[in-house]
């Protein structure tokens, strides 16, 4: 493609579509790209904490990604809410929701993502759930799996 034919097209994404529509087509192009406040795999782990907390309600896809377009892609309030059919407000408050729950991760967690025989899982899990519900009360402790065949 020449250099024109680029610039052509940059004008015409830019005159129809708009910043929700770029903010995706940008991710397609270029999905690490950082446009918002949390790179993609920020905001996947973010989600991933904040989806899998036992005894609070989960956010809908809509939801998700809505809050994706904001802080991902930089989409303003009024471009998210018109991508998912909703309205601004909604957006802004399910965003002040979702930025109050990302809070509440603890410092310094990351994401672990792998495959394990069923009782390793199992026992992962709930390792998972006794330390969100208190981290400080397993600090200095020990653990060990029994792994059968």
């Amino acid at each position: 493609m020449t250099g024109d034919v680029v610039a052509d097209l940059a004008k015409k994404i830019l005159s129809e579509l708009g910043k929700a529509d770029r903010a995706r087509l940008a991710k397609l192009i270029a999905p690490d790209s950082p446009v918002g406040e949390l790179s993609q795999v920020e905001f996947d782990q973010a989600c991933q904490w904040i989806q899998n907390r036992p005894g609070v309600r989960r956010f809908s896809e809509k939801s998700i990604e809505a809050a994706r377009q904001v802080l991902v892609m930089g989409a303003s309030l009024s471009e998210a809410a018109g991508s998912v059919g909703t309205t601004r407000q909604g957006v802004e408050q399910m965003l002040a929701r979702f930025r109050a729950r990302m809070a509440d991760a603890p410092p310094g967690w990351v994401l672990v993502e792998a495959y394990f025989p069923p009782g390793v899982a199992h026992e992962l899990k709930e390792l998972n759930k006794r330390l969100i519900e208190d981290p400080a009360g397993l600090r200095g402790a020990s653990f060990g799996i029994e792994i059968d065949d």
